[in-house]
C-alpha cells in the first residue's frame, strides 16, 4: 500500500509540473482570439496547422523563380500587412547571412522563393514551416 501511495504522488508531482511547463515560455501552445497561435515572442511569425508560415514582409523584396540569386524574378513582395509562406529551401547564401528562403506569392500573384532577409522571421527556417527540400 505505501508503494501505491508513493507511486500516485510522483504521478501527481509530475503532472503538475508538466501543465506548468506546458504553459510557459516564448514557444506555449496559447492562441489568439482568432484561434490562431500566439506568435513567438522573438518573432512576428507563426505556423498554423498546414505547417504555413504566416509573417510580415521586411519592405519590398524580390520573389524569384528558384531559391538562388541568378534566378529570374517573377514579382516582389511589400511590406503589407501578414503574408503567407508556404514551405522553406535552402538556397544560394543572401544577404541575411543564411541559406533560407521560403516559398511565397508575389503581390501580382506569381509563386516564387523570397530569401529570408526579406521575412520578419526569426530564427531562420522557422519552426514548424514545411520543408520543401
Amino acid at each position: 500500500m505505501k508503494i501505491r501511495t508513493s507511486v500516485a504522488a510522483v504521478a501527481l508531482a509530475l503532472g503538475a509540473a508538466t501543465a506548468t511547463l506546458a504553459g510557459s515560455g516564448p514557444a506555449s501552445a496559447a492562441s489568439t482570439s482568432a484561434g490562431a497561435p500566439a506568435p513567438l515572442a522573438a518573432s512576428s511569425c507563426w505556423v498554423d496547422g498546414n505547417h504555413f508560415m504566416h509573417c510580415a514582409s521586411l519592405g519590398t523584396g524580390n520573389v524569384r523563380i528558384q531559391p538562388y540569386l541568378s534566378s529570374e524574378v517573377v514579382g516582389t513582395i511589400s511590406a503589407s500587412g501578414s503574408r503567407t509562406f508556404i514551405c522553406f529551401r535552402y538556397g544560394d547564401l543572401h544577404p541575411g547571412g543564411n541559406r533560407v528562403w521560403y516559398g511565397t506569392y508575389a503581390d501580382n500573384g506569381r509563386f516564387g522563393w523570397t530569401a529570408a532577409s526579406n521575412v520578419a522571421s526569426n530564427p531562420d527556417p522557422f519552426p514548424g514551416i514545411a520543408d520543401c527540400n
